[in-house]
This record gives C-alpha cells, sequence and structure tokens, in this order.
C-alpha cells in the first residue's frame, strides 16, 4: 500500500532535510464554534468521537484594541477545552470582528499578536494557533490593494506573520503556528464590483515577495493552513483546474508549486521541508460539500438557498469504473469518504477539517455538516464516520483513488519561449512565438513594457493558451516592448521570452479644405470638402446647441476612394433655432477619431 511522503530533519538544526517517508498519518476534524457554545459544547464533542475526529477548529474575534480576553471570551473558550480534554485537539484561529481591523501598521500588529500571546499564555492546552482567516478576501481582510490598484494585503498579512511568530514562540517554543488559511480562489481586480480579492496563488507568490524584501532569516509559519473547496458542492475532490486562478483540492500541485516558488531557498522552508526536526505540513483548516435539507427537517432551516447543493446520501456510485473528474458526485456521502481519501494520499497532508459538523440553520449559510441542525445525523453519517476512521487506522490504498495516486511536486520551471515577434497593425500589435516543446505548459503570460527592459505589466488575465497574442491597447505613436513567460499546469512560470518591440503607427490626418454649415430651405446644409487618404473609412457630425451635443448621422459617412479629393454633404433638418454649431470628426481604418473641423451655421 503506497502511503504519502513526508520529510525528516537530519541531526543538524541548520540543514534542510531531503524527502523521507514516515506515515505520521492523516487527523480529521471540524471547523465549527459549536464547541464554544453554552449548550453545544459537550453535545458537538460527543459527536466528534462518535465520528472518530480528531479536533475541531474555533475562532475567537479581536476587536482591534484588545489585548487580553473578553469575558464572554474566556467563558467560550473555557467550556471549548472542557469538552475538549481527553485526546480532542483544538486549533485556534483569531481573526477581526471586522475585515477593516486587517493589522496595517506596527502598532496594530503589536496588539493583535500580544491579543493572541495573552489567549495563548491562558490555555496551555491549546497548542495550534491560526493567523487571521482568508487574508486574501476582502470579506476577511480590507484592504486588499493599494489606492492606485498595487496589492497590499500579502505584504500587511507576511508582516502579520512574522510578528506573531517571533512573540509567541518566545512565549511557548514548541506552538505550532499557522499561516496562510487563504479561500481557494479569488479575482485579483482591485477595480472589481464585488469581491475584490487575490487569488491563491498570487497571494502566495507576493507575499514570498514580501518576506525575501523583509531579509528575514527565520519562518513566519510552522504549517500552511488552506482552505480547499472545490467551485460547487458536487465538484469531485480530485478535479484540476489548468488555466484557471482557483486552487482546491484537487490543484494541490499548483499549491505546492506557489509555495515553493514563495520560499523555496529561504529560512521558510515550504511543506516537505524540515529545520531543527520540525517538518512544515499543509492542514486543510476548511473543506466541505452542501446538503439539500431533507422534507422531514425542512422546518429547521430558514431563508433561500444559494448556491447548488446536493443529496446528504443518494445511494453513491459504483467503486469502478472510475467517474470522470468532470462530472458531478452524487451526493455528500461520496464526497466525504473521496475528500478525506484524497487528503491521506496527498503529500505532506496532515489534517483535513470539514465546515461544518451541525448545519447552520440560515440556507443563505453552509449546510455541509455530518448533522442536522437540530443534532441529529444526516444519511451521510456513516460514510463520515468510514472516512474518518479509515484514516485513522491508516488502512486508505492510495492505488485504488478514483483520480488516481496523487501526482509528486512539480517545482521543474518549463524552458522560455523562443522566437517572440511584435508587428504593428494598425491600432494593435500582433506578437507571435515558437510552440512550446514541453507537454505540460498549459499557456502563456504576456508582459509589456513602454521603456526597454521593463518595467513590464502582464496583459492576460488567464494564461493565453495559444502562442500568439494581439495587443488591442495600444496608442498611435508609440514603441512597446513585450516578453513572454510560459506557464505549466502547476503553475510552474518559465524565465521571459527575449524582448520584442513594435512601434504603432500615426494615422495621417485627411486635409479637410473646408467645411461649412448654410441655412437653407428651413435645414442647415453641411458641406466640406476633403483630401484623398487610402487609411480614412469616414466621418460622423455633430451638433452643438445650449450645451448638448448631439451625433446626426445614424451610420458612418463613407469616405471615397479612388485617389481623388471628395465634396459630401449633409442636410440637417433638426436645427430649430439659431446659435448651433458644427463638428466633422474623421475615422481612421484604425479606428482613430479626431475633430477635423467645425462650423457655425451662416446665410
Amino acid at each position: 500500500m503506497l502511503r504519502r511522503a513526508w520529510l525528516v530533519g537530519l541531526a543538524s538544526a541548520l540543514l534542510v532535510a531531503p524527502a523521507a517517508r514516515a506515515g505520521t498519518g492523516l487527523f480529521v476534524g471540524f471547523a465549527d464554534d459549536a464547541l464554544k457554545g453554552s449548550g453545544s459544547s459537550s453535545a458537538a464533542a460527543a459527536a466528534a468521537r462518535d465520528l472518530g475526529a480528531s479536533g475541531f477548529r474555533i475562532s475567537v474575534n479581536w476587536d482591534g484594541s484588545q489585548t487580553t480576553l473578553a469575558p464572554a471570551d474566556d467563558a467560550d473558550l473555557d467550556r471549548a477545552v472542557a469538552a475538549a480534554a481527553g485526546g480532542l485537539k483544538i486549533v485556534l484561529v483569531v481573526v477581526g470582528a471586522t475585515a477593516s481591523l486587517a493589522p496595517q501598521t506596527d502598532s496594530a500588529r503589536d496588539t493583535y499578536c500580544t491579543y493572541t500571546r495573552n489567549v495563548l499564555a491562558r490555555y496551555p492546552a491549546i497548542g495550534d494557533i491560526a493567523i487571521w482567516n482568508e487574508p486574501n478576501k476582502t470579506a476577511s481582510w480590507r484592504p486588499q490593494f493599494n489606492p492606485d490598484g498595487s496589492s497590499s494585503s500579502p505584504a500587511a498579512y507576511e508582516a502579520l506573520l512574522a510578528r506573531c511568530y517571533d512573540l509567541l514562540h518566545a512565549a511557548r517554543p514548541s506552538v505550532n503556528i499557522l499561516g496562510l488559511g487563504l479561500s481557494p480562489d479569488g479575482n485579483d481586480n482591485p477595480n472589481a464590483p464585488t469581491n475584490i480579492s487575490h487569488s491563491p496563488g498570487n497571494f502566495i507568490r507576493r507575499l514570498g515577495d514580501a518576506y525575501r524584501g523583509s531579509g528575514r532569516a527565520l519562518r513566519i509559519l510552522d504549517t500552511v493552513a488552506y482552505h480547499v473547496y472545490g467551485a460547487t458542492s458536487a465538484e469531485r475532490p480530485w478535479r484540476q483546474h489548468p488555466g484557471q486562478t482557483r486552487i482546491a483540492q484537487g490543484d494541490w500541485d499548483k499549491l505546492m508549486t506557489n509555495l515553493h516558488t514563495a520560499f523555496d531557498g529561504t529560512g521558510q522552508q515550504p511543506p516537505g521541508q524540515c529545520l531543527d526536526y520540525r517538518c512544515v505540513s499543509i492542514w486543510y483548516m476548511e473543506g466541505g460539500y452542501q446538503t439539500q435539507i431533507d422534507a422531514s427537517k425542512s422546518q429547521l432551516y430558514s431563508g433561500t438557498e444559494n448556491v447548488p447543493v446536493v443529496p446528504d446520501d443518494a445511494g453513491g456510485e459504483p467503486a469502478s469504473p472510475p467517474p470522470s473528474p468532470t462530472s458531478a458526485a452524487p451526493d455528500q456521502a461520496t464526497q466525504i469518504v473521496d475528500g478525506i481519501q484524497l487528503a491521506y494520499c496527498q503529500n505532506y497532508v496532515g489534517s483535513f477539517f470539514n465546515f461544518l459538523l451541525t448545519d447552520e440553520a440560515i440556507l443563505s449559510g453552509w449546510q455541509s455538516g455530518a448533522l442536522w441542525a437540530d443534532g441529529t445525523p444526516k444519511d451521510s453519517y456513516d460514510e463520515f464516520q468510514q472516512a474518518i476512521g479509515e484514516a485513522n487506522a491508516r488502512s486508505v490504498d492510495c492505488t485504488q483513488l478514483k483520480g488516481g495516486i496523487p501526482p509528486r511536486p512539480d517545482t521543474v520551471a518549463p524552458a522560455a519561449p523562443v522566437g517572440l515577434a511584435a508587428t504593428a497593425a494598425g491600432s494593435r500589435v500582433v506578437l507571435d512565438w515558437s510552440d512550446a516543446s514541453e507537454t505540460d505548459v498549459e499557456g502563456f503570460d504576456v508582459y509589456r513594457s513602454t521603456t526597454a527592459g521593463g518595467p513590464y505589466t502582464k496583459l492576460n488575465a488567464e494564461p493565453v493558451a495559444a502562442s500568439a497574442f494581439i495587443d488591442a491597447t495600444v496608442a498611435a505613436g508609440q514603441t512597446y516592448y513585450y516578453t513572454v513567460l510560459a506557464v505549466d499546469t502547476a503553475e510552474n512560470l518559465s524565465p521571459p521570452s527575449a524582448e520584442a518591440s513594435a512601434t504603432t503607427q500615426v494615422p495621417t490626418a485627411v486635409a479637410v479644405r473646408s467645411f461649412s454649415a448654410r441655412r437653407r430651405d428651413g435645414a442647415v446644409e453641411l458641406r466640406w470638402r476633403a483630401g484623398a487618404d487610402s487609411r480614412m473609412l469616414g466621418f460622423h457630425l455633430y451638433r452643438s446647441l445650449a450645451g448638448r451635443q448631439v451625433r446626426l448621422d445614424r451610420v458612418l459617412i463613407t469616405a471615397r476612394g479612388g485617389g481623388a479629393e471628395g465634396v459630401y454633404s449633409f442636410r440637417d433638418r433638426g436645427a430649430s433655432r439659431g446659435g448651433a454649431a458644427y463638428s466633422l470628426e474623421l475615422v481612421s481604418l484604425e479606428g482613430t477619431r479626431t475633430i477635423v473641423g467645425r462650423a457655425r451655421v451662416s446665410g
């Protein structure tokens, strides 16, 4: 039976270890604050133990100024620790009560980390602390971007991790600091109408840039926390998302590539590397599959469901043949078994926390628990128990996973693209380069600068599939410099291609010999004479009156060809009173628009 590989430390405290096998096992828990509740802590702990779970992730909210727990939080955590006594691990995530409380200054970071240290000091039984939650999302961390649109949250979060790591390890050297806790998706758009966010890969790489730029030689985290939701509850856990910014459970290799890019060769080891016998691992702190509500339980819930859901148990599916990764899973029972088994078999993954244990009663929330909102078991309860039991017994056969054996880390970058050529074509620049030789290249990123050698701006949101690109966002008479990078399926980036440049053309101004507006027969007759130009497409006419401008022609007035001057006319029957002024606009074949004539009414 295959088991996932772990890395163990060598004798030297300063040496990063090579790979080795250690069979340390996967533990399964629930992300659910029910463990803190005055009326639910004992029942939640009992249900978790019956299911075979090993822990809970619970949260506490920081108000932005406090350095010690509020009395109500003391009572909640006292209950949670008491209920968990006897074998349930507690992972505590400390997050701001609102997203705007995200620490942006040294003073705010000191206050947050002091609060977290004091929580740790009060509860010796809690040894795992997660620093914030989903800092790549506006809903949790604000701002995501600076006013000029540049990224801000990854660097700010890196500074918070560094401060808390030092303060908490000084207080308790054995503490396990969990960092990142990222949402699996994001749009990287500072101007998005909603959900302004960073994609997880972009966030990790920018955090790595901030870490490297700080000159820090120590770690900022001991364990990578990550959320592994698919795009829908029916999406298979092993489904990959090539060409997308989403990093779900099936995109483990993309997650590893970005962590490797961010940290390899620094004092912060990526997952699978060890220092002083402490190895960095990945804990899946949130995953889950929302269920539809049984008719007999509908009275427990309120509101309206806002996402696609699956049955809790619709009978499952045959073990073979393996379903397509793009097929929809039949039910939550199937999903939880497949998700936990996959986590067990993925390299360096140490935990899987299902969100939640008990459903939220508001349908716009989450109904992904093993229990209905009243605490009774769903029909998928047995499958939860089965999957957790297999992980505890280390009896998962990784050769029999529906999605196949999980991949090994791919940290080999593709070769730089070659043969890049840039050609100006009217109001566009056409780029072309040679196809990639590697079979795992999924696309290319295109970068542009107005200065030779950069700095460059990325032009595409998603990798360009073809080895060609048209840049239509150029100005006339400007020289642009381009470079292209290849992206493989694990999000490894190649070195940049050799630079290519092109200078866009300046449209030839058409000489307007005359332009007049004369009142005639109750209308205004517009006449103009224009020189010939093979790149002239036509004209638009505008009337300005009392501060309001309207276009007169419904369709473009087409220019005449043939190499000779043209005489044109147009009658404006809508000028009901005097004082109107008229403008003549030239439209070129490249789409350039230029006002080349103005006239006032005479006669």
